[in-house]
This record gives C-alpha cells, sequence and structure tokens, in this order.
C-alpha cells in the first residue's frame, strides 16, 4: 500500500454538540499495521489522530475518537473532491456506512429510542440491551445473540429498504438462485442444466397458470414438447432460463420459489395469492436476455418481493 497516496474513502456527517453539521476528510499519513495515523485538516489547522485498524467481514476499517465520539473510517473506496458518485455508489456507500454502526455503538445504542437488530431484523428499546462485547463497546441483540444494532441515534435516516439491505449484504443466509431467462415461442429448448421453463398464463378471467420443470438433457425435448402441448391456444408467454445457478436450494423448494418469483415479477400486483408457499427467502439475481438487465430482489415468505442493490 502507497501510504501517500492512499486515503480512508470519506467524509463523514457529524453532529456536533450544538446540533450543527459538519465535514471532515480524515486522510491517511501513516500506517503501522494494527494502527494509523490520521491527518484533519479543518478550518485552516491541521492536525493529528491515532486509529487502531480493524478487518469487518471484506472492509478494512479504523476509528477515530475524535472529540469524544467514535468515528469509522473504511477503505474500500476513495471519492476525491467534486467526483460525482452514481446512484449504485451512493447506495453501497449508505449501506457500508449504516453497517459500521453495528460496531463500537455503546453511546449511539444508548441515546437512541430505538434500535434495530439487522440480523434477525427485530425491533429492541435500548433498555433491553445488556450484553456488550469489544471491550463493552458494541451492542449484543438480545434476541439473536449477534452483533448487528443499529440505534436511531447514528446520524443516518434508517428507512426500512437501508436496513433490509444491510441484513442483505452482512447478515443473510438465504439461499441464492442466479438466472437468464429469455422467450421460448416456437424455439427449440436451450442448453441449460437444469432445464427450467415457465408459461405464464395471461387470461385474467381465470387464476394464472404456472408450470416449472427440471428435466435433464434426455428429457428435455420431449418434456417441453409435452408443455407447449399442455398450454395450447391459451394466451401465455413461455420463459426458458438459459442459464441457472442455485446455491444452497434445490429440488421442489427451488420449483416452488422460481414459480413464485415470476409470478410476482412479471404479472406485478395482479395476483393476490402464489401458487406456493415457501418456507425460507430467497434472494434472486434475473436477467432478461432481451434487454440484458439484472434485477436483484428476494422472495419473502409471504411469496412478495423485494428489490436490492447488489453489492
Amino acid at each position: 500500500m502507497d501510504n501517500n497516496r492512499f486515503y480512508y474513502s470519506r467524509t463523514y456527517d457529524y453532529r456536533e454538540p450544538s446540533g450543527n453539521r459538519r465535514w471532515y476528510m480524515f486522510n491517511l499519513v501513516e500506517d503501522g499495521g494494527d494502527t494509523a495515523l490520521f491527518q484533519l485538516i479543518d478550518k485552516g489547522s491541521t492536525q493529528t489522530y491515532p486509529a487502531r485498524i480493524e478487518m469487518r467481514g471484506d472492509m478494512e476499517t479504523a476509528w477515530v475518537d475524535y472529540l469524544g465520539r467514535q468515528i469509522f473510517l473504511r477503505a474500500d473506496s476513495y471519492h476525491p473532491k467534486g467526483y460525482r458518485l452514481g446512484s449504485n455508489e451512493r447506495e453501497n456507500d449508505r449501506i457500508k456506512d449504516a453497517y459500521l454502526h453495528t460496531i463500537y455503538n455503546r453511546n449511539e445504542i444508548k441515546e437512541s429510542k430505538t434500535v434495530y437488530c439487522v440480523s434477525c431484523r427485530t425491533i429492541v428499546h435500548p433498555s433491553d440491551i445488556v450484553k456488550f462485547t469489544d471491550e463493552g463497546q458494541t451492542g449484543i441483540c438480545p434476541y439473536c445473540g449477534k452483533d448487528a444494532l443499529i440505534g436511531d441515534a447514528c446520524g443516518i435516516k434508517l428507512s426500512e429498504n437501508l436496513l433490509n439491505n444491510v441484513h442483505r449484504r452482512y447478515f443473510s443466509d438465504n439461499p441464492t438462485i442466479k438466472l437468464t431467462v429469455d422467450g421460448l415461442q416456437g424455439k427449440a429448448p436451450a442448453p441449460c442444466s437444469p432445464y427450467i421453463w415457465i408459461a405464464l398464463n395471461h387470461d385474467q378471467s381465470e387464476c394464472i397458470g404456472v408450470d416449472a420443470s427440471f428435466y435433464s438433457e434426455e428429457e428435455a425435448p420431449e418434456k417441453l414438447k409435452e408443455l407447449r402441448s399442455k398450454v395450447g391456444n391459451i394466451l401465455c408467454t413461455l420463459f426458458e432460463a438459459t442459464s441457472c445457478e442455485l446455491n444452497g436450494i434445490e429440488g421442489e423448494e427451488a420449483e416452488d420459489a422460481i414459480i413464485n418469483a415470476f409470478f410476482k415479477y412479471f404479472e406485478k400486483d395482479k395476483w393476490e395469492k402464489c401458487p406456493f408457499d415457501i418456507k425460507r427467502e430467497v434472494d434472486f439475481e434475473l436477467t432478461t436476455a432481451w434487454d440484458g438487465k439484472t434485477q436483484c430482489f428476494t422472495l419473502r415468505l409471504d411469496s412478495e418481493i423485494e428489490f436490492y442493490v447488489k453489492n
């Protein structure tokens, strides 16, 4: 690492005791392995602060004791002054910043009216938090036992979407299904293991008809022929998966999840009830070949889909 060019990544929104917001840029001037030295330039004066370096997952982080308040810095990127962040970069910043408030947060928890656990996604009252780690500085959720708490005094607007994204990126163990799909009107099946086809019935006078099946390469042509015969002249759209990756899920469970996901993704809010009940949430990465777009979403237990930004 070139210490003369490497910077920790961002300015910090810091609320002074007066209530005023101010912005600071901490620059790394010396790296000693587990410790570092940061330089803060504020209103023409330069001050130097020591910091302890820690790894939090795949992020290198440091915390600085500034005016009696711990301010966290992270080293995954650096955005020079004047650089305009894209929407995905801004969302990634918000997710990472919120995650850093799950550590060394005892004072924030104490000052909060409401605390959220982004692991078990429970709302916790600050008085119920009695266990701490990291030498008594990081709160432990009384329900799931994880250091995954964020208080509403952290200085970040904790929207439901932001909290869900923090959960998904750092605390979720959901199985994942990655699909690339294309239309199948009049075409032979593309090689894919497993073979997946879905027929969406658009006759709104009746319940939607959906079929998804997993077949071997030998079975695929005949089974697809049967599917086409089954839907006949019904007004429907046929899709196939031209690539498919299943991680932590298989068989009928994966099939039910794919059916429900297609049902909600393509038909939006037309239908109140999905065909199958699912036992756990599933994360999808769905690419539509006709426009090259990829959407990431979680199929929730109520079979609604919740979109998110991929890391």
